[in-house]
């Protein structure tokens, strides 16, 4: 985990290539594309911002999620599990997994 003044980022590595837009519409979760290698999330009412590690969103083996608003009205959940949630849930559309 990343700590900077910017918020907190995790990095995360799947055993394959994932197109992450399609996954995150697969998913109804909220997202703009920045460029190819970024993406603005909402999810749970945060706001996260997606980078492509390795290619670029649509053919991606790595990725860097940094929470970069936390919800206002929710102080009680840890920054990194706010990141964990979201990629727990976007992986349940996908047929790749996390490496460990």
């Amino acid at each position: 985990m990343e700590n900077s003044d910017d918020g907190i980022s995790l990095s995360y590595e799947f055993d394959g290539v994932v197109d992450l837009p399609t996954t995150l519409e697969d998913g109804s979760i909220e997202h703009l594309d920045v460029d190819d290698q970024q993406t603005v999330v909402i999810h749970q009412r945060a706001i996260f911002i997606i980078t492509a590690g390795q290619g670029d969103l649509t053919a991606s083996e790595a990725v860097e999620i940094e929470l970069w608003e936390p919800p206002a009205d929710n102080t009680s959940h840890e920054p990194a599990e706010l990141i964990d949630a979201l990629v727990d849930e976007f992986m349940t559309f996908t047929d790749a997994s996390l490496r460990t």
